[in-house]
């Protein structure tokens, strides 16, 4: 059996995407209206706990390549190095306005600290909830 092939054409790019990694990163960047619940809410008699989480500043990437259900990019010197094969991450054009869902598919290291990773889309658009869980 031979290589997949392609069912999508790559594009180069030379863009700009913001990147935040981890579910709770990617919640607060992705939540514009986030609004800490004080822990005095309460819904359906159930007491709110708000959750205090720091919040994540997004790193500068550069897109290398981009297809309808990927991208190909580069970590600047002083974005992000906390990316694994598997991470999930909340991904943001420069000039778009909405946090996509994205899954790391595969790395390269290169000369001087370079990290390129090929990130398949999973979301165009993350969108926030917050569960009540009671008793």
């Amino acid at each position: 059996m031979g290589a997949a092939k392609r069912i999508f054409n790559r594009s180069p790019s030379n863009g700009r995407v913001e990147l935040v990694s981890g579910i709770l990163a990617i919640h607060h960047a992705s939540d514009n209206e986030f609004q800490t619940i004080e822990a005095t809410n309460k819904h359906d008699g159930i007491e709110i706990h708000k959750v205090n989480a720091p919040q994540a500043a997004p790193s500068q990437w550069k897109i290398l390549n981009i297809s309808a259900t990927g991208m190909s990019i580069r970590r600047n010197p002083t974005a992000e190095k906390n990316i694994q094969i598997g991470s999930l991450l909340g991904l943001k054009v420069k000039s778009g306005q909405h946090w996509a869902l994205g899954v790391v598919r595969w790395a390269s290291c290169g000369i001087k600290e370079r990290l390129d990773i090929g990130v398949q889309l999973i979301a165009p658009e993350a969108l926030c909830a917050t569960a009540l869980i009671g008793w």
